[in-house]
């Protein structure tokens, strides 16, 4: 999908939040611990978390947690490649791994998973050849 002017793309490009456009893009993001908020711009729970992350990612709230958003309707393959159903989700990666998906969560809740996730201790890579 292409990235279109949009919110929560503005928002993205004005801080240290990741506007995903592909799968490729969440790839590029590395092996950490990445946050992804599936959302829309027409949807105001979106447009509330999307706001959350912006001032979290600004002000590296939650650590090394890599901080990212995808609109949902314009990155419409990779929400569904990732089987969201509700907006906004959640998504919570390691090691390019789901761990934990959050469907329509409120603002309280990403704080607190984000804040969890941040502290947890990181799981080992295991080498491809084990």
């Amino acid at each position: 999908c292409a990235p279109a002017p949009s919110t929560m793309a503005e928002l993205a490009a004005t801080t240290e939040l990741t506007a995903l456009t592909d799968e490729a893009s969440l790839t590029a993001l590395g092996s950490g611990k990445v946050a992804v908020l599936f959302g829309a711009d027409w949807d105001p729970p979106s447009q509330q978390l999307t706001q959350l992350l912006t001032e979290a990612a600004s002000k590296k709230t939650y650590g090394t947690v890599t901080l990212a958003t995808a609109d949902a309707d314009t990155c419409e393959a990779l929400a569904d490649a990732f089987d969201v159903e509700a907006l906004p989700t959640l998504l919570l990666r390691e090691n390019n791994t789901t761990v934990a998906t959050h469907e329509a969560p409120s603002a309280a809740l990403v704080n607190e998973t984000l804040q969890e996730f941040a502290k947890r201790e990181s799981v080992p890579t295991t080498p491809s050849d084990a």
